[in-house]
């Protein structure tokens, strides 16, 4: 329980100022400061002027003429401590840190110009004391825009000071002074949440989702890339997950188009199972149709340079053209057709399919090349190079191939049991792909067509099956989810990181060109969507952002004007790339020992002493957007420390007040 009083705690008199540095000689009376804790002094003995400061260290000293009285002491004789335990000056070291002006009804909070009078008085603020209150009260008034008081929600706390204990968090955890700022203003202009692995990173950013679920004004269409299963978890046996608050507290906003807003959970896995429906909470378990990749989430995946890309791309083309004029049906041609200037994702297995099948008998090590090996030999790209493709897309899509002997005939087929990409049935059946692989053989673009007889596949009965020629979830439906204005939530965590890379940048890209080519009213029309990514430099570091179909690092140099902004969340911040980096207009700072992301913060005037001994989700919080702009100290609390009932839940308190009435 904590004590109420007039003011907080008395701990000295200022003895030195300057506009940078003050010096404080504590009472002896005072107990324990650390480095961290804000103190304040009333300026004109009253609240309206009130400065705060922030304790960068403490200096423990004996008295005066001590050092020469223990000097006189022989060396071989130790002091007896009595001197010592009797009296000890100590000065605590600190700096101005903000302004809190009460004028008119208003409240300004700016840095401090002028350095404070001295022999001035002192006192630590404190949770519990009428005066600590007040000013944390006033201080958290005058956080927020003016402009945007109506769109505020509530994302963290003020605090006043570093916390181990529950005792010490009931004194300076300041639970009705928060600060507020309008998420769905900041989020286009991107978050950067860093700290340490253990800082709580994840439960701080899934706390301020749910703030916004409880209190947003604006609805925002939130993807959330899960790596770890954090997000996902859901349970409809009565244990409470992030998933399930989330949900309760969409369902609490006060404003429609928030509460209505549907939370899809998207579990990446190798065979579909039935959606699950709860209320609000959809959660498929389901794969990837493989026609949703394109071939820049297949180069950025691999890695490859620009002119290897160009070369797949060419590849594929080649392809396209020999299908399309082949005499296989509009519904077998479609699947490979490109849709929007896209190549279909459906090639890349025809591609391998191919190379197994047909080039390694067109000619290869012969004079005269046919069938599709000559067309790609024409551009240049011979076997050695075809199988060193063959083995990247086997390894990045995980499929595994099979040759099947049948009437002295052999074809290799492939499976997609190990993959999250999942494949036409054409590619799994011999029969089938026999069919298709014919109707490419016999295609009348291709310059030197090899006899068919000639392939080891001739043999392979054709099959007269009607094959599902698509499965798996198709990426176009999550963005659409997106658009409508829904929570995203993509779970990788099971995922192999190379297939994981593909969908996501799939996603992201999507979203990204989809907006594009609109015009600037419609897009002023659509919904905020926050890209929520852990690990952000897989996307964001110097070595990625070089590649122009990296969408993540278009959206941090230009996300704001499609109305798109990313939470990256990191434990190194300095090893995103410089400029993307300055792009982060809010910056989360949480504990971290790392020196590079300390001299950073510190640049930006978060206190370096402090950092690497914050408690979890303690930090700071930096945004230009608000009007005291100046890193401010805060604490972002885990989602599990968010009060969020449900509606059975309010009903029954509503009922246990009219009995007790």
């Amino acid at each position: 329980m904590v004590m109420v009083s007039n003011m907080g705690e008395f701990i000295g008199r200022i003895f030195e100022s300057s506009r940078d540095r003050v010096l404080i000689a504590a009472h002896h009376s005072a107990s324990s400061v650390s480095v961290g804790d804000i103190l304040y002094v009333k300026l004109g003995g009253s609240l309206d002027r009130v400065l705060l400061l922030h304790v960068d260290d403490v200096l423990n000293k004996l008295p005066t003429g001590a050092d020469k009285t223990l000097g006189l002491l022989p060396k071989n004789i130790e002091p007896s401590g009595a001197l010592i335990d009797a009296g000890k000056e100590k000065t605590i070291i600190s700096s101005p840190m903000f302004m809190i002006i009460r004028e008119g009804g208003k409240v300004f909070v700016t840095r401090p110009s002028i350095p404070p009078p001295l022999n001035i008085e002192v006192h630590r603020l404190e949770r519990g004391d009428e005066e600590s209150e007040e000013i944390m009260g006033m201080f958290s008034l005058g956080i927020p825009a003016q402009s945007y008081l109506e769109k505020t929600v509530p994302i963290a706390i003020l605090r006043s000071g570093s916390a181990s204990t529950d005792r010490e968090k009931a004194l300076k955890y300041f639970e009705k002074a928060e600060i507020k700022v309008d998420i769905s203003s900041l989020i286009p202009k991107h978050i950067l949440v860093s700290g340490q692995t253990g800082a709580g990173k994840t439960t701080g950013v899934m706390g301020i989702i749910l703030n916004w679920a409880l209190h947003g004004k604006d609805p925002v269409s939130w993807l959330i890339i899960d790596r770890h299963g954090e997000y996902s978890k859901f349970s409809s046996g009565g244990i409470e997950y992030f998933a399930n608050k989330l949900s309760k507290a969409i369902l609490n906003n006060q404003v429609d188009d928030v509460a209505k807003e549907r939370i899809f959970v998207y579990k990446f896995s190798f065979a579909e199972k039935a959606p699950e429906i709860y209320g609000n909470v959809e959660i498929r378990e389901t794969p990837i149709n493989i026609g949703s990749l394109t071939v820049s989430d297949i180069s950025m995946a691999l890695e490859v340079s620009d002119e290897e890309a160009a070369t797949l791309e060419m590849m594929l083309e080649t392809l396209e053209t020999i299908v399309e004029a082949s005499d296989l049906s509009e519904t077998w041609k479609n699947i490979f057709r490109s849709r929007e200037g896209v190549i279909s994702g459906h090639l890349i297995p025809l591609l391998i399919a191919v190379i197994d099948n047909m080039c390694n008998s067109e000619g290869v090590g012969e004079k005269e090349k046919k069938g599709i090996y000559k067309e790609f030999v024409q551009q240049g790209i011979y076997i050695q190079k075809l199988r060193v493709w063959r083995t990247r897309l086997l390894a990045l899509l995980n499929l595994r191939f099979k040759n099947v002997t049948e009437n002295g005939g052999v074809i290799t087929v492939y499976s997609d049991d190990k993959s999250i990409f999942k494949l036409s049935e054409v590619f799994k059946k011999p029969g089938l792909l026999r069919n298709l692989l014919e109707k490419i053989a016999r295609s009348p673009v291709l310059r030197a067509r090899q006899s068919i007889s000639e392939y080891k596949w001739y043999r392979i009965r054709p099959s007269e099956e009607l094959p599902v020629l698509e499965g798996g979830l198709n990426i176009d439906h999550i963005v659409e989810k997106l658009e409508e204005g829904n929570i995203v939530i993509l779970d990788v965590s099971s995922t192999p990181s190379t297939q994981a890379d593909a969908v996501v940048l799939n996603v992201v890209r999507r979203i990204l060109t989809n907006r594009m080519g609109l015009d600037p009213r419609e897009i002023a029309r659509r919904k905020v969507v926050a890209i929520v990514s852990e690990e952000a430099p897989l996307y964001l570091s110097p070595e990625k952002v070089r590649s122009p179909r990296n969408a993540f690092a278009r959206i941090a140099r230009e996300g704001r004007k499609f109305k798109i902004g990313l939470v990256a969340i990191t434990q190194l911040a300095t090893i995103i790339e410089k400029q993307l980096l300055a792009n982060m207009n809010t910056i989360v700072v949480l504990r971290t020992k790392f020196r590079s992301d300390i001299e950073y913060f510190s640049s930006i005037g978060v206190p370096p002493s402090e950092i690497p001994l914050l408690n979890d989700r303690e930090g700071y919080i930096y945004t230009p957007d608000i009007r005291v702009r100046d890193p401010i100290p805060a604490y972002f609390k885990g989602w599990f420390e968010i009060d969020v009932k449900s509606r059975e839940e309010k009903l029954e308190d509503i009922a246990k007040m009219m009995l007790e009435v």
